[in-house]
Order: C-alpha cells, then sequence, then structure tokens
C-alpha cells in the first residue's frame, strides 16, 4: 500500500468529500483509459496544451499517467485542505474512471473512502509536512518511512478505522 498526496481546488473539495470521489484536472485530456503509454498521454496533453512547455508536458503527463495506472485500490490519499491547517485522508475504493459529466468539468475520478474527512496538520512530524508540502497535483509521499508513519499516525487515531 502506498500513500499519495492529491490536491484539489478549493472549490471541488466538498464535492469530493461529499460523493465519495477524488478527481484530478486537465479537463482538456480525454479518457485516460484510452493511452496506451505515458508517452502516448504526453503527445495527447501537448495537442490539447499547444502552448506549455515540454518539460510541463512531461510533468503533467506524468501525474496523469500515475493517478490512472500507479495509484491501486487500498492505498492512502492525503488531500491538503484549503484554507484549513488539515487534511482529508481516504482509501481508494475502484479504479481510475472517466466521467465527462459531473459538475465542474471533473472527467478524471476515482472512488474513495474517506477515513477522516478533517485530521490536523499538527499531529504530523516535520519532514513529512515537508513532502505533503509538494506542489504537485498529484504524487507519492514515501520519504523518511512516510508511509508507516502516517499509518501508524492515523491507527492512534481514536475512531478512525482505516483497514
Amino acid at each position: 500500500m502506498a500513500v499519495w498526496q492529491i490536491r484539489l481546488s478549493g472549490d471541488v473539495q466538498p464535492i469530493a468529500l461529499d460523493e465519495g470521489l477524488i478527481f484530478i484536472g486537465w479537463e482538456k485530456i480525454p479518457d485516460l483509459s484510452t493511452m496506451k503509454s505515458k508517452e502516448d498521454l504526453a503527445v495527447i496533453c501537448a495537442k490539447n496544451y499547444p502552448l506549455e512547455k515540454s518539460a510541463t508536458i512531461a510533468n503533467w503527463a506524468g501525474q496523469l499517467w500515475t493517478f490512472r495506472e500507479k495509484i491501486q485500490s487500498g492505498d492512502l490519499i492525503m488531500v491538503p485542505l484549503k484554507g484549513r491547517s488539515a487534511f482529508a485522508v481516504g482509501r481508494i475504493t475502484g479504479p481510475y474512471q472517466y466521467n465527462p459529466d459531473l459538475l465542474f468539468n471533473i472527467r478524471h475520478t476515482r472512488t474513495v473512502k474517506w477515513i477522516e474527512k478533517e485530521i490536523p496538520r499538527s499531529i504530523f512530524e516535520q519532514d513529512i509536512l515537508r513532502s505533503l508540502g509538494s506542489i504537485l497535483s498529484v504524487c507519492q509521499i514515501q520519504r523518511n518511512d512516510a508511509e508507516n508513519r502516517i499509518l501508524a499516525i492515523l491507527s492512534n487515531r481514536k475512531g478512525v478505522e482505516i483497514l
């Protein structure tokens, strides 16, 4: 099991928490399940975002591919909450799905069971918070044994069931 940080803009965070979903942007990108490789995805990104630099396109393609392919059911996700010094924490429960009809042009989704919708940043040690400070929309949190340490913190919280 891995731990991932997924960033959501503040206006869509309530949708994710209420609907049991996690999602990412890139509304100009079609269904990721039709892509055969990260390189194919980079070509589509470049076509749909022609003004972006090649390094940006490569970065975006990597994040999109990770969301579709690397994140697995059972993995934990942490979402920094806008305007609050807290995270929402959940467990991925389903595969990537393309949903073109959701609000706010939300298309690239996965189902999630929220474990805790608001867990204070203050319970995490500084090195984990630095990892959780990544500006990427999708990234794995693994440095300094972060996965095991985050699991231990969650396991010790009263009323939190992580399995």
